[in-house]
């Protein structure tokens, strides 16, 4: 369990009364991870998780077709992932790595999750909608930088 002013100013509990705070906290899960260590793997089926990034940064990696790791994107204090998984259940898409640094990761479990949202239907709903405004904003500047992408590969043209 961590405490609330733990969680207050996170973005992923953006909106949530005081105490619904106080039931996400009760079922949220701290880890001290060390640097260099790997969270999970990409296609690897763990716990559907959402995992909070409350100290330190972590690597978001793929494979290229060779095998080697790629670091697509560093997360940072207040960062979440894990969010597809613990939406989807299915395989994780991407490896997640501690950074050069020793990292605090908060992590909530899917089924403690739905029994909270028994309890407090509107928390779960802030939380999911909170997660789903992440998701569409990281969608929306991944299409801005594909159509700039584009243009530069193969030019600019007008109809």
């Amino acid at each position: 369990m961590v405490k609330v002013k733990d969680i207050e100013n996170l973005s992923i509990f953006k909106g949530l009364t005081d105490d619904e705070l106080k039931a996400i906290a009760e079922i949220i899960t701290p880890d001290i991870i060390p640097a260099g260590k790997q969270i999970f793997e990409e296609g690897e089926v763990t716990c559907p998780c959402v995992y909070i990034i409350q100290k330190g940064k972590v690597d978001v990696q793929k494979r290229n077709k060779d095998g080697d790791l790629l670091t697509l994107s560093v997360q940072r204090e207040g960062s979440f992932f894990g969010e597809l998984s613990f939406i989807d259940n299915k395989p994780h898409s991407a490896t997640l790595t501690t950074a050069s640094e020793e990292s605090i990761i908060l992590k909530i479990d899917r089924s403690d999750f739905e029994k909270l949202v028994l309890r407090y239907p509107a928390a779960g709903y802030k939380v999911l909608m909170n997660i789903t405004q992440d998701i569409s904003a990281l969608v929306r500047r991944m299409n801005t930088q594909y159509v700039d992408m584009a243009g530069y590969v193969f030019g600019r043209t007008k109809r």
